[in-house]
């Protein structure tokens, strides 16, 4: 009290000049008061500003004033309220003090009478003061004045009483139909798009209505204006712009506040009967995305159901007007969801990423539910399922959250006694079979993505409702016999679509009304009246229907196999970053992203709530038709289930109880259902395997076929096995039989599907027995695979492009292990057989020698650090004694002329009693050096070679093994084909370095195939055939130079035997080179490269002669040192 008395006599003192001011001139006559409007207006502003100023000193739940103080302020408007007419700026200020003395003073003391002369004051400035009345109305009003009526209308219903509208209260109910109608004139004429200010405003109006109609009037005084309110909702959510989430918020917390006023089973006395067999709206959902609802199907659904109400004979609430109203309801309803959750962008964007949003949705459903279900069963109860399902179909994201979601709005639904539970189980019993039977395969054919979502979406929800009924009430569940039928609709879907495309010539998405579309087309396609294409709205006169669609050729080149051997040489294979490798996404050809994504979710959810899953995938099995399309569609579908209904138990098992081992006891229904599935998987195998062999044929077009996306999805069957089948299983049924397979269909490109899903078996594989190594998967089965691959070498049809593949991914994953072992040297000996036999197939050889690379390439890294270590290379040749033409430095020279290394007595070394010589008894002396018994004593005498330690680092097998590449490579370069004489000059190089780390057994082989080699290099097909020129040699000179280039620099580290080499081929070229020609200089001639080298050519033909000039700076003759730098 004490605070009360301060706070007033402080506003007291502040407010007192103004108030005095304010008094002299609103007593003026109405002329004079016309003349002094702006002053007027200038106090009234000034006692405002003043009014705020000192609240904002207090805290508001502290400020209170005196009902004195109250009436001294208020006593000035008194005399403008007199005059005829006011300005509105005037009236806006009033509207403000009003609103301030109401909120802080009169409230705290409630006067039903200074409330009943308050009112009709209000709702008359409210309106604007207009001197004509029927033109008075605030839509025409500033914005500023509106946000005044609000904050004065807010502080007058704060105010109101409880008890305020009870009794006798014509004049009080007729001043609450003012109040309403003014502030649903605001809410309906705030300019648009909203902005912050105008949300606020739109907000506070709602909040205003809210709050007046939630305890201070009753049901049936509320009833009188639900219509009205209703429809001015919705319209203002369907026409704002730009609406916030907080406002529609608030929009949701009216409606619910309404509809449970008005509608409430306890206000109605309200119960649902079961009249008939037949009760649901079949057709709720289908009003949701369709255009224009057909209302008579809700009116024959009343028919269907009795509903008993209990209200006062004097009370307009009747069964007919209960029927009429609900069924008006649930048109404004159906329009509301369709706008906020089916048009794209605006607010469902809002929806999707607001979470309060979301959980307002979700609570206006279930108050509905828990308060009006037996009065509103009919018309809205049953449709508030589909108005779920819409919702958790646009904010669903992925399974997981898509799981949660369905049990959120499972959650809405139990709720009541048992009969009523027992008739809505009823209800959606029958609802469910028509949405399975009727609606969902004509839902497929659809082009509409979010009519097929929100359709697959409702029958999760349907199906997970009728369990959690079966449950509540006690009776049995019959959800498999609908989750089947559910399946085979889908399984007839997709292979329809599938099939369809076959007919398509023009490369364009085909529907099933046979109109070609794009295949990621979104949206309503039935709102043509929007005359939008591709989401953007269109002028006037343009026709969107009349606008065609050409899709841009395809230029991409095809990967063909030599491409993808390549591609696969220079990168590594590893499993780490396939966990977060996209998703492959099937059937893309025939279903956009997010129909796909509904479809997975719809069968996870089927195959997790599936009691019996053996059954189900065995029943699926029956429609299967026999072709390869159908078998494919069937594994995808029974992996999807089989994986779900894993996961459904791994999680449960997990939670219930600790496990001691590293798996999980596998399931005997599982095991039969994996195994179903590999028949289905093996039979795509075999039926596949002609087509098999064109995909990985190079420069097949048109095989990104239905078929080969049947070939994926069962390679994706075998890493789903893994889950189900134990290790000893798993190996001998499933990795014995397809392990080459899935390698197989590794080698294809890396964009290519069957590609990616072999990767994703192997990682699924890998990860559930192997660690996660892919070395270890083929450790562990290495035997039966080198079998494999033997088998396939040695049967000339076996011989495919992929077969090499093959060969280079085992190779890149085991890596060293496999050079160490004997089984590759018994592979190899296969590949040089099949080269002997078949080097006619340059793709085939081309494809070896890809594979000889990555081989030299693991020797390479295995001895690297000897290879490159001088010290631990041995030359072939031993070392001359110093002569002065042997020398090499100045060292050589000191040491031979030195004192103490000269031999003063030839026979000092000589030691008597050591036998030189055995002489033969009987022999004469001088017949002792006959070779009649040379033979015999060369087979006694140990041979120099034996005695010769190995010199090279690499393991004599090993090193045979890369020579005898080396020879293969070299016999080759005569081949036609240029591109696999390219990809031997690299193989070439790459072993040179390893083969001349035995320089005696590599230099015959160089001798003999020296000649072919100065022929490449020189730009002719032989060293005979010199004067002709052939521009597909061009393209093996640059090669041939660059390895006799690494010839020639690696000789410099063992003698240099091949100076004589580059001294022939020196001649050959500056003499008979058809690229070299003669030009005079000086008066003297000189050997010059020709004008038509390419650029690349010349200057590795520059880098050769350098290296040979460094190199064999001595063994080359000075006149000939000169020719060669002329060529510069």
């Amino acid at each position: 009290m004490a605070d009360e008395r301060r706070i007033s006599s402080e506003l007291f003192s502040l407010v007192k000049p103004t108030c005095v001011e304010l008094s002299q001139v609103s007593s003026l006559p109405p002329a004079d008061l016309n003349e002094k409007s702006p002053l007027l207006i200038q106090h009234l502003q000034t006692l405002c500003n003043q009014l705020d100023q000192h609240k904002n000193r207090y805290d508001k739940h502290e400020y209170v004033l005196s009902s004195k103080i109250a009436d001294y302020i208020f006593f000035p408007l008194t005399n403008m309220l007199k005059q005829p007419t006011l300005d509105p700026d005037a009236t806006k200020h009033v509207l403000h003090i009003i609103a301030f003395l109401l909120e802080n003073s009169w409230m705290h003391q409630i006067n039903e009478a200074l409330l009943d002369q308050l009112s009709p004051i209000i709702v008359f400035l409210c309106r604007g003061t207009s001197s004509e009345p029927d033109k008075a109305s605030v839509s025409t009003l500033s914005l500023q004045f509106k946000q005044e009526v609000v904050l004065c209308l807010n502080s007058l219903v704060h105010c109101f009483p409880r008890t305020y509208y009870t009794g006798d209260t014509q004049r009080r109910l007729s001043i609450l139909g003012d109040i309403t109608t003014i502030l649903l004139d605001i809410l309906g004429n705030i300019p648009q798009p909203l902005d912050q200010e105008k949300n606020e405003l739109a907000d506070n109006v709602i909040t205003c209505l809210t709050w007046l109609y939630s305890v201070r009037v009753t049901s049936e005084q509320t009833s009188f204006v639900f219509p009205g309110v209703i429809s001015k909702m919705v319209n203002f959510v369907v026409t704002s712009k730009n609406l916030h989430a907080n406002t529609l918020q608030t929009v949701f917390q009216l409606l619910q506040t309404f509809i449970i006023k008005v509608f409430s089973d306890s206000s109605l006395d309200a119960s649902v009967l079961d009249s008939s067999p037949n009760i649901a709206d079949l057709s709720s959902l289908k009003a949701l995305y369709d255009e224009k609802p057909d209302n008579t199907d809700s009116a024959n659904s009343e028919q269907l159901v009795s509903i008993k109400i209990s209200t006062p004979e004097s009370s307009h609430r009747t069964k007919s007007w209960l029927s009429a109203t609900s069924r008006q309801l649930k048109i404004a309803l159906i329009t509301l969801f369709r706008h906020i959750l089916i048009k794209r962008g605006g607010i469902r964007d809002k929806i999707v990423s607001h979470e309060k949003l979301q959980d307002a949705l979700f609570l206006f459903i279930k108050e509905i539910n828990a308060q009006c279900s037996q009065s509103l069963f009919a018309n809205i109860i049953i449709t508030s399922i589909d108005f779920t399902s819409l919702l958790i179909h646009c904010i669903s994201k992925n399974h997981d959250t898509n799981e949660i979601l369905l049990r959120k709005g499972t959650e809405l639904f139990i709720v009541g006694s048992a009969s009523y539970l027992t008739l809505l189980h009823k209800v959606l019993t029958q609802k469910t079979d028509d949405l399975i039977s009727s609606q969902l395969d004509r839902i497929l054919l659809s082009a509409d993505d979010d009519k097929i979502g929100l359709t697959l979406v409702s029958i999760q929800l349907h199906l997970q409702l009728l369990d959690r009924l079966s449950a509540r009430i006690g009776i049995t569940s019959s959800g498999s016999e609908p989750r089947l039928r559910a399946v085979q609709k889908l399984y007839q879907g997709i292979l329809s679509k599938e099939r369809s495309l076959e007919f398509s010539t023009d490369g364009k998405r085909r529907t099933a009304s046979g109109i070609n579309g794009p295949a990621d087309t979104i949206g309503d396609v039935s709102e043509e009246s929007q005359n939008t294409l591709d989401s953007v709205v269109l002028p006037s006169h343009i026709n969107a229907r009349s606008v065609k669609k050409f899709s841009a050729p395809n230029t991409a080149p095809l990967q063909n196999r030599e491409t993808n051997l390549a591609l696969l040489l220079r990168t590594s294979v590893s499993m780490n970053k396939m966990e977060d490798a996209a998703e492959i996404r099937s059937f893309s050809s025939s279903f956009t992203t997010s129909v796909y994504d509904a479809f997975q979710n719809f069968v996870n959810f089927i195959g997790a709530s599936s009691e019996d899953i053996t059954s189900l995938i065995d029943n699926l099995s029956l429609e299967d038709d026999g072709s390869i399309k159908s078998k494919g569609v069937f594994l995808w579908l029974s992996n999807h289930l089989l994986m779900s209904s894993r996961a459904k138990r791994e999680a449960a098992d997990i939670s219930d109880f600790i496990t001691f081992s590293d798996d999980l006891e596998n399931n005997s229904e599982e095991e039969e259902a994996g195994y179903l599935i590999l028949d289905y998987a093996r039979t795509i195998f075999d039926e596949a395997l002609d087509a098999r062999k064109q995909w990985l044929t190079p420069d097949i077009k048109g095989h990104q076929g239905s078929d080969e996306m049947s070939y994926a999805i069962a390679l994706q069957s075998l890493g789903s096995l893994s889950k189900v089948l134990s290790k000893r299983d798993f190996e001998s049924d499933v990795l014995m039989d397809n392990l080459y397979l899935l390698l197989e269909a590794m080698t294809q490109g890396p964009n290519s599907i069957v590609h990616h899903s072999a990767k994703k078996a192997l990682f699924s594989i890998t990860k559930e027995y192997y660690e996660g190594s892919l070395q270890k998967l083929i450790e562990a089965n290495s035997d039966y695979l080198i079998d494999s691959l033997s088998l396939k070498l040695s049967v000339m049809s076996d011989l495919t492009p992929s077969l090499p593949g093959i060969m280079l991914l085992v190779l890149k994953i085991s890596g060293a292990d496999l050079v160490k072992s004997n089984q590759l040297t018994d592979i190899l000996s296969e590949v040089f057989l099949a080269i002997d036999s078949f080097h006619g197939y340059s793709v085939l050889v081309e494809n070896f020698f890809l594979v000889f690379q990555e081989v030299i390439a693991l020797i390479k890294k295995m001895y690297s650090k000897e290879l490159l270590d001088h010290n631990k290379l041995k030359s072939s040749t031993e070392v001359s004694p110093f002569k002065p033409w042997g020398m090499r430095s100045r060292n050589q020279f000191v040491e031979i002329i030195d004192e103490k290394n000269r031999q003063a007595d030839p026979f000092s070394d000589y030691d008597p009693e050591k036998e030189y010589f055995k002489r033969k008894p009987g022999v004469p002396f001088g017949d002792q050096d006959s070779d009649d018994d040379s033979d015999d004593d060369q087979s006694n005498t140990p041979t120099k070679d034996e005695d010769k330690p190995w010199p090279s680092p690499i393991p004599k097998e090993t090193y045979n093994l890369v020579l005898q590449i080396f020879k293969y490579g070299l016999q080759l370069l005569t081949h036609p084909s240029i591109k696999l004489r390219l990809t031997i000059f690299e193989t070439l190089k790459d072993a040179y370095i390893m083969v001349a780390s035995n320089y005696d057994q590599l230099m015959p082989v160089m001798a003999e195939f020296w000649p072919i080699i100065m022929a490449k290099l020189s730009g002719t097909s032989t060293i005979s055939d010199w004067e002709h020129r052939d521009a597909e040699f061009r393209q093996l000179m640059e090669p041939a130079i660059e390895f006799a280039n690494v010839v020639f620099e690696e000789d410099s580290k063992h003698g240099s035997f091949m100076s004589r080499r580059f001294l022939d081929t020196w001649e050959f070229l500056s003499k008979k080179g058809p690229f070299f020609q003669t030009k005079a200089d000086t008066g003297k001639s000189k050997a010059v490269i020709s004008t038509s080298v390419a650029p690349s050519v010349r200057l590795a033909y520059v880098k050769l002669f350098v290296t040979a000039l460094n190199n064999y700076e001595r063994q080359i003759p000075h006149q000939t040192a000169i020719e060669i730098a002329r060529v510069f």
